[in-house]
Order: C-alpha cells, then structure tokens, then sequence
C-alpha cells in the first residue's frame, strides 16, 4: 500500500489553496458572464445556467480530492480501506459529472450560435448523449467495484478499486479529449465563410484560441491520469488538480464571448481604454472616419451628399434624417403618405 503509506507531493495546504483560487477565479468570470449576459439580453440561456452547474460540481470534486489528498498525507494507521475507497467512488463521481457540465456551455453555445444548420444541431445532440452514457456507465463501473458493501473489506479489495478508478478516468478523458477536438472543429467552416473586418476576425479568432487551452488541459490531464498506473499518493493527487485544471479552464473559455461582450460595451467605454486605444469609442470614430471618406461626406455640415446631379442642373440633394419617405406606404395607398417629400429650389429634400 504504497500510495496510502507516503505522503503526496503536494502538501494538504498547498492543495486546499489551490483549490480555492481555482475555484474562485472560475466563480469570477462565471458571475461577469451572467451579469453581461443579463444586462445585454435581458436573458440567461441555456449555457450561461450549465455553467453554474458545472461550477457546482467543480467545487464538489474540490471538495472530495481535497480529502482524498488529506488522507494520503494522514497517518495510515488512521485511514481505513473501507473510507479510502468509499472517498475513491465520490471522487470519480464527482469528477465525471465536473467534466460533463464543464464541456455542455461551449457545445451548447455552438448549437445555439451555429445551430441553424441541421447537421450541426444533431452532431451536437449525439455528443451531449453520448458523453453522458460514456461518462455515467463508467462512473458506475468504478462505483460498484470500490463500494465496500459488496467485497470483502482487504488488501485486494484496496487494490481491485485502484485499478478500476485507472482504467476508468482513462478512459474517460481520452473520449474527453476527442470530444474537445470535435466541439473545437465543429463551427470552424462556418466561421471561415464569414465576411467580417478585420477587427472582428481577431475578435473571433481570439475566442477560439481560448478554446485551444481547453484542449491543451485536456492533453496534461490525460498525461497525468496515465501516470496513475504507477500506483502512488503523488500520481493520484496530479491526476485529481490536472483535472480540476480542466474542468476549470472550460468554464473559463465558455465565458469568453461574454468577456468580450463586456469589453467592448462596458469597459471598452471607459477612459482609461479609450486613452490606450483598445476603447470601444476609439474603434468606432476610426470607423466612422473611413465611412466618411469613402461616402464623399462633405466638410460642410457633415451631410452626406450624392454623387448624381439633378436632372435640372441643380447642386447635389443633401438628404436630413427627420425626412423620410416609407415606400411602402405608397404601394399600400393611393393618397399621399404621412411623410411626403419634395425637392426645393436650394436642392433639400423638404416635407
């Protein structure tokens, strides 16, 4: 029993710390998602809500491996196997359901972004499904083979639940790990095609380079749960904060467009970003600088002016905002609209 018997390498402290800015930082951007989200939409969606949850299953996993930690930096005297492995099973419960809730909000937020192409919507609902069979079939597996109540409390029994939980999270975040590239390929051909400047390309492109830290915390988490094999208190521990790792960067990810959606319409507003020109007001007079040249907006009122004279010789028809016609409202009716315009002498479209 090697792996009860010495102590992890990371002290109980220093993993309970951990935890808790690991936790924290997450509930941050979580709290920042749902405030910018309600504040622009006036509505939480599906994805904003699965990130509470997959919050909340985070800080239940925390909770268990941190004790999982303690007891392997505890006497061994003073940790039976019947505990041990009972703390095993909530472990890789908790963990599972982490994992699951951490990766619905992306998968969900490509649905509901790209989700008007069939093929893109069924792709997604298959993944969610088939996750949770993967994920929850196996958890279970584990669960009945490190439940005390139906083996013999022993030596081999301790071993049989070690090896189970191995095979197990292997598994688990290999398939996770597939998912991760599939939910990272899926709205790429979309994007691709889109016609956007090249402001919003780096915005878009930004966003999905959060999405490659998820992936690359899933290859370390891999890499760690592999090393279980060796069967010692410091392999389990790295396997458990590589994965809370995980879970954690895929919250933070699915948080990123409502990041960028504060940056721009809170403080991208403010002063201090205006005066480093990364302001939202700096972009658009910038913008709105190009459309004024390339609109032929004259130096004299700031009315923008057509290119094509009258046919009676007149000057160029200088159009004012609080003069509009509905066409519409002609083809409707015969009689004169609400809104009638006519052109006077001096080349101004009056009512």
């Amino acid at each position: 029993m090697e792996y009860v018997i010495q102590p992890s390498v990371i002290p109980t402290n220093n993993y309970i710390a951990s935890m808790v800015v690991l936790n924290t930082a997450t509930a941050c951007l979580v709290t920042l998602r749902l405030y910018t989200n309600w504040r622009h939409h006036k509505n939480l969606f599906a994805d904003d809500y699965l990130s509470v949850v997959g919050l909340a299953f985070v800080s239940s996993y925390s909770a268990t491996s941190s004790m999982m930690n303690k007891s392997f930096n505890s006497r061994p005297e003073d940790i039976g196997i019947s505990f041990i492995t009972s703390l095993a099973a909530a472990c890789l419960f908790t963990a599972t359901a982490a994992m699951y809730f951490a990766k619905l909000p992306i998968l969900i937020f490509v649905m509901r972004t790209f989700g008007i192409h069939k093929w893109l919507r069924y792709t997604g609902y298959f993944l969610m499904v088939f996750m949770a069979l993967c994920f929850f079939a196996s958890a279970m597996w584990t669960g009945v083979n490190c439940s005390p109540g139906l083996h013999t409390v022993d030596v081999p029994f301790l071993f049989k639940c070690v090896d189970a939980t191995y095979y197990t999270t292997v598994s688990r975040n290999s398939l996770s790990l597939v998912v991760d590239l599939v939910i990272f390929v899926l709205p790429l051909p979309f994007v691709i095609k889109l016609k956007l400047s090249r402001r919003k390309r780096i915005g878009v492109a930004m966003v999905f380079l959060t999405g490659s830290f998820g992936i690359i915390a899933a290859v370390v988490s891999l890499y760690y749960q592999t090393g279980q094999k060796s069967k010692t208190s410091s392999s389990i521990t790295l396997a458990m904060l590589t994965t809370i790792i995980e879970c954690c960067v895929f919250i933070m990810v699915s948080c990123a467009p409502a990041l960028r959606l504060f940056w721009s319409h809170y403080f991208g507003r403010s002063a201090f970003a205006v005066r480093l020109g990364l302001g939202a007001s700096t972009m658009a007079s910038s913008s709105g600088k190009r459309t004024h040249n390339s609109s032929g907006v004259g130096s004299r009122g700031g009315w923008p002016q057509s290119q094509n004279l009258s046919s009676k010789g007149q000057g160029p028809i200088r159009v004012t905002t609080d003069h509009y016609i509905e066409l519409a409202d002609v083809s409707r009716s015969h009689q004169a609209p609400a809104y009638s315009a006519a052109v006077s002498n001096d080349g101004w479209i009056q009512k």
